[in-house]
């Protein structure tokens, strides 16, 4: 079991539910012993992301930036959840295009170390990550974008002219509106090769329960960005996980996804976790950012290799750090 939570990224969840239904009599001595150690490292590794965040947003005030934060740092605060329920890898914050230059020099002037290359998910860069300087390395990313430029239609001004304001030890930052926040979990979904983390669904129906929360909002932004295929297939992973979460009217509202469906049916996974197989390989990669496209004419975009840092970054990328 424990194994099994460690790789649904689940481990300190399960433990914190176990805890407040006093059933460790579910579950042996030694999975409750692996549990209660995974669940105090995610309290002591956020611990220190949450500090090193704070530090940033702080940092990022003092340039006149307002960042957007995103993911689990997002979710923690937006729903009062325990920071050591639910792992964070690292943050994330979505700044304007416009303003990355400054964020960029903000960061380093701050102990930041700047990356020499982009990141380049999915080939195509609309984000880069930078690490801390001290003993234990923390990793941000910001983002300029949220979605693959080119493979969807989407201006990052709409986000911010939507978010609301968010708080995070006291400082005020932003947050995407909730249906924002559901197309872009369903997108990293797919992104992410349909993994098996579960943290995501958790995410989702959190979203879900929200006061104003409207799954035929999520559909039709999905369809406006352009990701309606992704999402479609993304609800379908999360039906079959959580049908009471999200049964199957709701699933529907995203579109049946017929022909994708029977064209990727060879990679079809028997594991009760897994949508596809062999997602690990660079082919089925290729093979999934392939079908996902909403229209053929948008097949390039999705395919095209990493194509070098935007003209606003160049510049920073170029800042020296005293330990380079």
């Amino acid at each position: 079991m424990a194994g099994l939570a460690l790789e649904c990224d689940i481990q300190p969840l399960l433990h914190g539910r176990l805890e407040s239904a006093d059933r460790f009599d579910l579950i042996p001595d030694s999975v409750r012993e692996q549990l209660a150690a995974a669940r105090h490292k995610c309290r002591m590794d956020n611990l220190l992301l949450l500090a090193e965040a704070e530090k940033a947003i702080d940092a990022l005030a003092k340039a006149g930036v307002l960042p957007v934060v995103l993911k689990g740092m997002d979710i923690i605060h937006r729903y009062g959840m325990e920071f050591d329920l639910r792992r964070m890898d690292d943050m994330d914050f979505l700044v304007p295009a416009t303003q990355v230059r400054e964020t960029m020099t903000a960061l380093a002037s701050s102990g930041w170390k700047l990356p020499h290359r982009i990141y380049d998910s999915n080939w195509a860069p609309y984000h880069t990550g930078l690490e801390s300087t001290g003993p234990i390395k923390v990793y941000l990313e910001i983002h300029w974008n949220i979605i693959q430029e080119g493979r969807y239609r989407l201006d990052p001004a709409d986000l911010f002219a939507r978010a609301g304001e968010l708080a995070i030890g006291g400082r005020q930052v932003l947050g995407l509106d909730i249906h924002d926040l559901a197309v872009h979990t369903l997108l990293h979904h797919v992104s992410s090769h349909f993994h098996r983390k579960l943290k995501n669904w958790i995410d989702l129906r959190l979203l879900s329960l929200d006061t104003g929360f409207n799954w035929e909002t999520v559909a039709g932004r999905a369809r406006e960005w352009g990701g309606a295929p992704g999402a479609a297939m993304s609800m379908r992973h999360a039906g079959s996980l959580f049908p009471d979460w999200f049964p199957g009217d709701t699933v529907r509202l995203f579109g049946p996804e017929t022909l994708r469906s029977l064209a990727l049916k060879p990679l079809l996974s028997s594991h009760p976790l897994d949508m596809y197989r062999k997602t690990s390989s660079r082919f089925v990669e290729i093979l999934l950012s392939a079908a996902m496209v909403s229209s053929p004419w948008r097949l390039p975009a999705a395919l095209r290799l990493f194509r070098g840092e935007p003209d606003y970054l160049r510049d920073v990328l170029d800042v020296k750090h005293h330990d380079s």
